[in-house]
């Protein structure tokens, strides 16, 4: 045995050697710190980031927040500041009226708990709606709150194939309506609901005005409603003037549904229509600064007059 290196067994690997927590591997150049290193090799190395600066549980603590507030409150919070805190408060509580609408698509169970009917157990059940997006073209017509729906086919009606992605749409017809209160008929794009809810409310007007802005999801609707209202409330003349008993008729039979004039003129408006129409309501025409110096010169002479009396 003699006091040279140890030599590895055959078949083995040579033992490899331990190196330092701050050694460099072997064979590579560990690169040089400070700020005498090289500029090209400055950039090789990983940008140094304060502890704080990394968030979470890498930071110590909760990361920091991007924004003062959550972007959930925005629209919440934009409606106690500026122009929209001066909007009409009747008009405020419709905009944050979230009443949900009536189910079109889906059916509630209506319960939180059901029994299973094969094991006899006690379930809880959750009522969720099916997304529904509504195109800018059902806010051109009167949908009945139907719209598209997003979901996945099966190719060739197999179970065991791809599922595909497909949209279902409703089925459109264009059909004409009179209305008594505006003495106009129109031709609107509805759906076969939209026929059967008509059916119901016994009329073209009164489901306009009964059906609230939920279950209306259309834009013309709205528009409608408004100037469905906004003649009740002045009970215009100039409907049927001929004919002043029909017009009388017409007025009592749709009674129920008037509300003042003020309130009638900001039924359906978008926040961007209601803020345009409240600027226009506070906007004042500057008035030029001689007019406001003669009109002092005046108040000035007749108080001079005055006191020589």
């Amino acid at each position: 045995m003699g006091s040279g290196p140890e030599q590895p067994l055959p078949g083995r690997r040579r033992p490899r050697a331990k190196r330092g927590r701050g050694a460099a591997p072997a064979g590579r150049r560990r690169l040089p710190c400070g700020p005498s290193a090289p500029a090209n090799e400055r950039r090789l190395r990983p940008r140094f980031r304060p502890r704080w600066a990394l968030g979470g549980e890498a930071g110590g603590g909760r990361a920091m927040p991007l924004h003062r507030y959550a972007p959930r409150l925005w629209p919440a919070l934009r409606l106690r500041e500026g122009i929209c805190a001066r909007l009409p408060e009747h008009y405020l509580a419709a905009l944050q009226d979230d009443t949900p609408p009536t189910p079109v698509h889906w059916r509630p169970l209506g319960v939180r708990y059901r029994r299973n009917p094969r094991t006899g157990e006690r379930e809880r059940v959750q009522d969720v709606p099916v997304p529904v997006y509504l195109p800018p073209a059902a806010h051109e017509g009167l949908w009945g709150g139907e719209g598209w729906i997003s979901g996945f086919r099966y190719a060739q009606n197999d179970k065991l194939s791809t599922r595909l992605p497909k949209t279902w749409k409703p089925q459109l017809f264009d059909r004409q309506f009179y209305s008594e209160i505006l003495d106009a008929t129109m031709t609107i794009t509805v759906t076969m609901r939209t026929l059967d809810l008509i059916d119901e409310a016994y009329g073209f007007d009164f489901y306009i005005l009964k059906t609230p802005k939920a279950d209306m999801c259309s834009k013309l609707g709205m528009d409608l409603k408004r100037t469905m209202l906004l003649r009740l409330a002045r009970r215009d003349p100039k409907l049927h003037p001929d004919d002043p008993a029909r017009r009388e008729a017409i007025y009592n039979k749709y009674q129920e549904f008037v509300i003042p004039e003020e309130e009638a003129e900001w039924v359906g408006l978008s926040l961007e229509e209601a803020i345009e129409k409240q600027r226009l309501l506070e906007k004042k025409d500057p008035v030029p600064l001689f007019k406001v110096y003669a009109e002092e010169l005046v108040n000035q002479l007749k108080e001079q007059a005055l006191q020589k009396q």
